[in-house]
């Protein structure tokens, strides 16, 4: 008699290290590299220098608030869980940088 296959079970998700959020409102960047997915998150940030000079206009910067790593098979499961929240049918928007 043939077997069922199992239902794939997921670990239990832990969270030892207490991970802080970030907040990254900037420019992003996704680069594959073979088997390797580099997701790079940016905040805008005012140049200090110009801010304490009072320079106007001031600069402003995209500064690197978050660079995660992953397997390019995962990017698929990453679009559907974008999906499911904002919806599949959400217009989308391009960004050219």
């Amino acid at each position: 008699m043939p077997r069922e296959p199992k239902p794939q079970t997921h670990p239990s998700v832990i969270d030892p290290d207490n991970i802080p959020e970030t907040f990254a409102t900037g420019p992003l960047n996704i680069e594959v590299t073979g088997p390797v997915a580099i997701l790079t998150f940016t905040h805008a940030r005012n140049d200090i220098h110009d801010l304490m000079a009072g320079k106007q206009p001031v600069a402003m910067s995209a500064v690197v608030r978050a660079r995660i790593v992953m397997p390019t098979e995962a990017l698929g499961a990453l679009r559907d869980v974008i999906n499911q929240i904002i919806g599949a049918s959400a217009p989308l928007s391009v960004t050219t940088h």
